[in-house]
């Protein structure tokens, strides 16, 4: 029974994140110019989301290992700091009530 839940919300968590995801329309080309206030611009923008910090409760699990190891690039390309914890899967929920209680 405990294998069933916990499919269930494995795949209710992958939907949630699908349908979180939005797809871009490819921007038309900008024409290059040398002005520096443009090139401080396109800086910004390269990195939308700097000076945001992500914090993420990860659980115990062999994916967890490989988002460890890819979150140096994800910092990189969104300019984001991650902060993240690891608990034993049945402990979440636990936290994210903890959480709440606290924030109300």
């Amino acid at each position: 029974m405990k294998k069933v839940v916990a499919l269930l919300l494995a795949v209710l968590m992958l939907a949630g994140f699908a349908a979180c995801g939005k797809k871009e329309a490819a921007a038309p080309a900008a024409p290059a110019t040398d002005t520096k206030s443009e090139t401080k611009t396109e800086a910004k923008s390269e990195l939308p989301f700097a000076g945001t910090t992500l914090r993420v409760i990860l659980a115990t699990h062999d994916w967890t290992k490989a988002v460890e190891k890819k979150l140096p690039e994800f910092e990189a390309a969104t300019g984001m700091k991650v902060e993240y914890e690891v608990y034993v899967f049945l402990r979440i929920p636990v936290i994210f009530a903890q959480s709440a209680a606290r924030s109300s």
